[in-house]
């Protein structure tokens, strides 16, 4: 619709697609709410570009705007509700050959003599300890980013243990759990709402003749866990936005996440 010389029409999907990102996050797994937050940063960059390409046309500004107010909401309890799910079932059919066959794809080679070395107590106990170790994850919420993914491999250490007695479900379970996705598309999601509220200011700063601003004050908008404030760069044309993600765990390295406005020339 834009292309079209259509703003209003251009506003009009650019709601749409924000409410697609909503709908998708309402979803209780992992993965759909990463989609919701990829969702919203496509739609975000695209009125971004044009709010900074046509800064006659306020209503681009509006849709950047709408992205921003009804970005995509994370939620531990939530998200971990697939796993949970996922651990109860594999449990639930801890001898059930067919199941692991046709459902998880176990190979039969795998199968071999009986599939659980666990009485029924033994199951219950094992449910009750992955829970707890689950609720350990989901306190690492309220921890920096390192401290949060030490704690986060830590349960699940503790959670492989609860599988001892019945090996071929521990084998499914870890073959295909998410480790600490959860922990990373909320950082890296705040991070990338806090970036598009920057780009917003700067466009809202954007001097009568066109000129962005060469400071900015970002010093509320920290970056989650860190607790450091993005950092802003132009030369007058064009901005940058770089949030300097730490490295998130003694193993890897602090990377670059900027984005830059006008991103390139839109038609």
């Amino acid at each position: 619709s834009a292309s079209q010389g259509k703003p209003n029409e251009a506003h009009s999907d650019f709601l749409k697609i924000n409410t697609i990102a909503n709908h998708v996050a309402n979803e209780p797994f992992q993965i759909p709410r990463m989609t919701a937050c990829a969702i919203n940063v496509i739609g975000s960059q695209k009125a971004a570009d044009l709010a900074t390409a046509f800064p006659q046309v306020p209503v681009y500004k509006k849709s950047l705007e709408a992205f921003i107010n009804k970005w995509p909401a994370t939620d531990a309890k939530t998200e971990y509700g697939n796993e949970i799910f996922f651990i109860k079932t594999i449990l639930d059919h801890a001898e059930d050959r067919e199941f692991y066959a046709q459902r998880i794809g176990v190979p039969e080679s795998d199968m071999e003599g009986s599939l659980t070395q666990g009485s029924k107590a033994q199951l219950i106990q094992a449910k009750a300890d992955i829970l707890k170790h689950y609720r350990t994850s989901i306190a690492a919420y309220d921890l920096p980013l390192a401290e949060a993914n030490a704690q986060f491999m830590s349960a699940h250490v503790e959670m492989k243990k609860s599988f001892n007695a019945f090996p071929i479900a521990k084998n499914a379970y870890f073959s295909l759990q998410f480790g600490d996705l959860t922990v990373a598309s909320r950082y890296v999601g705040s991070v990338k709402k806090m970036q598009f509220q920057a780009v917003l200011r700067a466009i809202n700063a954007r001097t009568a003749d066109g000129k962005f601003p060469e400071n900015l004050d970002l010093s509320d908008l920290l970056i989650p866990y860190d607790n450091v404030p993005l950092n802003y760069s132009s030369d007058g044309t064009i901005f940058s936005i770089n949030a300097p993600l730490a490295a998130v765990s003694e193993d890897s390295e602090p990377h670059d996440n900027s984005i830059t406005f006008p991103r390139n020339k839109v038609q």
